[in-house]
């Protein structure tokens, strides 16, 4: 099995994504799954990654998962060119090129030898790196699943329609019970804004506090203010602290 094996933080990885050639047929969906073993504080970075390689080549797998987000970066592993084996008909589909059918699942020319099947579609396998059946992913391990979630979804087009779950098509819980798709999507629509207190930005809550309690922006709704509403703000301002 041919592996990238190699691990990219935030910034290293959007610049490989935006940079990475795909070829005539690209990537059309994303599959998220978990590890389940090894979970989080079995994680050991290159030594664990090799064990992985090692594991699916023990089951007779020319590819596996494309990525594994562990804790301390982004780990690539199968080429994102490339076809994966992760999730069953989920990874790929194929059409025979003289009867015109279907065929789903990991049949490609570097998987069987035939010529007779032309890639269609194929989808991007992301492990997750622990156990998240009782508990969702946090910390590191989501900030970096929910960028290179993003990062592909920009490079590539593929929009929430086209997000998976391995048991979407495996009897499976992965990529774990806890984790829902409504609550991932709230993740994603939320990801990179800044933390809100009733609809504040934490970073202007103390300023609109104080404004509030002067009565500065009384008579005041929405999210975007006007250029009257502005001066209407500085004129208050203006004659509750500098007139004499």
């Amino acid at each position: 099995m041919q592996t990238i094996n190699r691990m990219l933080n935030k910034k290293d990885f959007d610049l490989y994504v935006n940079e990475k050639s795909f070829g005539v047929v690209k990537p059309t969906s994303i599959i998220l799954h978990h590890t389940w073993k090894p979970q989080v504080q079995d994680w050991k970075g290159q030594k664990t990654i090799d064990g992985l390689k090692t594991y699916y080549e023990g089951k007779g797998w020319s590819a596996g998962p494309h990525l594994f987000i562990g804790s301390d970066g982004i780990w690539l592993f199968t080429d994102m060119y490339k076809v994966g084996i992760h999730a069953s008909e989920g990874n790929a589909t194929y059409v025979n090129k003289i009867t015109g059918k279907e065929v789903k699942g990991f049949m490609g020319v570097e998987g069987n030898g035939t010529m007779l099947l032309k890639l269609k579609e194929y989808s991007i396998g992301i492990e997750m790196v622990g156990d998240y059946d009782t508990v969702k992913p946090s910390g590191a391990i989501l900030d970096n699943t929910l960028f290179v979630i993003k990062t592909l979804m920009a490079r590539l087009g593929i929009d929430n329609d086209h997000i998976f779950f391995h048991r979407d098509f495996d009897p499976k819980t992965c990529p774990g019970a806890a984790v829902t798709k409504e609550w991932l999507f709230k993740e994603l629509e939320n990801y990179g804004k800044d933390p809100e207190v009733n609809g504040v930005p934490i970073w202007a809550v103390s300023a609109v506090n104080w404004a509030r309690s002067n009565n500065l922006l009384n008579n005041f709704e929405g999210d975007s203010v006007t250029d009257y509403e502005l001066a209407t703000v500085l004129m208050r301002f203006y004659n509750k602290y500098f007139k004499k």
